[in-house]
């Protein structure tokens, strides 16, 4: 009955933290989606999720320079008035 109880308690612990883990990357990508392009995920994890972070955090990145090149390249263009 104890190792029963046991995994039952270990399936809510990974269930939880699965359940946080999709709460961060949905409020990351909503921020993003906002317009918030330095917002980043946690890096503190070396499983699946902790690489999906990584990649997530590599796309984010890269549209931060991008908008910022863009950014740049609006201005530089624009005849000073």
């Amino acid at each position: 009955m104890r190792r029963a109880a046991h995994k039952a308690v270990k399936n809510e612990a990974t269930e939880a933290k699965a359940r946080r883990d999709a709460n961060v990357s949905l409020s990351t990508l909503i921020a993003f989606k906002r317009g918030n392009f330095s917002v980043r995920m946690p890096v503190d994890q070396t499983d699946l999720e902790g690489k999906l972070a990584d990649a997530l955090n590599d796309v984010l990145e890269i549209n931060q320079k991008m908008v910022s090149e863009f950014e740049r390249i609006s201005r530089a263009g624009t005849p000073a008035g």
